[in-house]
């Protein structure tokens, strides 16, 4: 079935799903010691050829999986991560003077987005040098990450990647990312427990054929070459293949025409509580999700559990949010879930697709969902510092003196990303409440490292609950206002747009926060 994105739900009924069990891969290659209070993983980067939606692939990717492993921790334990990374050299890149043409893609660290811990995206990991320069692991390097996680670290579900300024993008497009599961209090709530676990993690692949195999997709742009000589494009990419647990469930061409593809199942017996862990890791797609039929009781967004169940129908998770929700199975028969349209807030309208079914059938049980749950995070109190003011502009084409070969600008206040630049300084142990704006092009996604906030207001109108998250999406020509707290961690950091496109061609700034 192929149609437009526009024209995309009217024929979704038709879909036809396969009656497969819901699966996690990306399990190849992660290694797991869980000595006295500490859990390690090895994450090896390296090229990996494979099948996803019919097309054969060939990308980087942690231990050869898409996703990459899961990790699973604890609060108050340590988290002890190494990097070995295996790609071959970086060939020569033109036009390196500039770090937001994207660059050296074989260059890499490592993010664990969400996590409360140490800023660990510059070198050495804690700094507080301004001048301080990227983590940047080169092809044939290890690099090892030794995190503390905090004893009030909230339990649930986060994620990590490669976050390398100029090569973030590329990386993500291969399908870098894996899940973190931090096991905590909310685990033990008897109905919670009770209740099966469904991982959902959503992520999209971009590749063009190969210059010289074109049955081979790959994601090898030139550095240093414009869109039209073969470089790094900030849209039209040949093959966007959106995967759930890295089985194809939909893909693009370059044309934005959609084909949907046979999807997993869910089985549910009529009455049984089950428990939905979902990350939106497509790198730059807002999705509206429903699941038809039900409602989504909410217990946490970002890792973040809420002070009690929040019913949703429809539940929007920008690219880096992640949700977690029980349902209950309703009567027999099968359900898509969803992600719905979305129309004029991105540069390229999505009329959606369907992630998954729920099938429903079977003898009925009693499973019940939780009264209460345990307590959270606290609402923050009124400001005592200096707060920030962000405005995300798209700007078509950039001008000259941006020297960015792509013609498009990403900026933050009319700025470009520089490195050794504190564009904003928080001092621990304050609270600041920020305005984020999008301008009139097209929505962004604000994520900042280190702390999470709650969201206040969209547009002066109060969010109720204030929701805390670690990324929020600014619907274009909107103002968000968020509040954030600097209590742990000090040291050099960074906040950006996490459409990964946008961050590395210039959207992002770096966040100083003293002692």
């Amino acid at each position: 079935m192929q149609i437009t994105r526009r024209g995309f739900l009217r024929a979704g009924a038709a879909v036809i799903a396969a009656p497969l069990a819901l699966k996690l891969s990306g399990c190849a290659g992660s290694e797991s010691f869980v000595g006295p209070g500490v859990d390690a993983y090895e994450l090896v980067v390296g090229y990996k050829e494979q099948v996803v939606g019919g097309f054969r692939i060939r990308t980087r990717t942690y231990g050869g999986g898409i996703p990459g492993p899961t990790i699973t921790t604890a609060p108050g334990r340590g988290l002890r991560v190494t990097i070995n990374n295996q790609l071959p050299p970086n060939p020569h890149a033109e036009h390196s003077d500039n770090p937001n043409n994207p660059h050296d893609f074989n260059t890499t660290n490592l993010h664990v987005h969400g996590l409360h811990v140490v800023p660990h995206l510059f070198e050495p990991v804690g700094t507080s040098n301004p001048d301080a320069k990227l983590i940047a692991v080169e092809p044939g390097e290890r690099y090892t990450y030794n995190f503390d996680i905090p004893q009030d670290q909230p339990p649930g579900l986060y994620w990590y990647h490669a976050h390398h300024h100029g090569s973030t993008a590329v990386q993500s497009f291969s399908g870098m990312a894996g899940l973190i599961i931090v096991r905590g209090n909310i685990d033990e709530v008897p109905e919670i427990k009770a209740a099966r676990e469904q991982i959902v993690a959503v992520q999209s692949i971009r590749v063009e054929p190969d210059r010289n195999d074109p049955s081979l997709y790959v994601m090898e742009p030139l550095a240093g070459k414009t869109p039209e000589e073969g470089g790094f494009k900030a849209h039209g990419y040949d093959k966007t293949i959106f995967c759930v647990n890295g089985e194809a469930v939909s893909w693009l061409d370059q044309h934005d025409m959609a084909t949907q593809l046979s999807v997993q199942t869910v089985n549910a017996r009529p009455g049984e509580v089950i428990r939905f862990r979902m990350l939106n890791g497509a790198d730059d797609q807002l999705m509206p999700m429903q699941l038809d039929g039900h409602t989504m009781h909410v217990i946490g967004y970002d890792g973040i559990a809420l002070p009690n169940l929040l019913p949703q129908e429809v539940v929007e998770l920008a690219p880096a949010n992640r949700v977690e929700f029980l349902i209950r199975a309703g009567a027999p028969g099968t359900y898509a879930f969803r992600q719905l349209p979305v129309i004029g807030e991105q540069f390229a309208d999505s009329e959606g697709m369907i992630l998954l079914n729920l099938s429903v059938s079977g003898e009925p049980m009693t499973m019940g969902l939780p009264a209460q749950l345990p307590p959270g995070m606290e609402p923050l109190p009124e400001p005592n510092a200096a707060g920030n003011s962000l405005e995300f502009e798209t700007i078509f084409p950039s001008s000259p003196e941006d020297n960015l070969l792509t013609g498009v600008a990403f900026k933050i206040n009319n700025l470009l990303y520089k490195e050794d630049r504190i564009d904003h300084t928080s001092r621990l142990g304050t609270v600041e409440d920020w305005n984020v704006s999008a301008t009139m092009e097209e929505g962004h996604p604000l994520h900042v490292h280190v702390n999470a906030f709650q969201v206040l207001e969209i547009d002066g109108q109060p969010v109720d609950p204030p929701i805390y998250k670690d990324t929020v999406w600014v619907r274009k020509g909107t103002t968000v206002k968020i509040r954030m707290p600097f209590d742990k961690f000090a040291g050099k950091t960074v906040y950006h747009c996490h459409i990964l496109i946008h961050e590395d061609t210039g959207m992002m700034q770096n966040l100083m926060i003293q002692r």
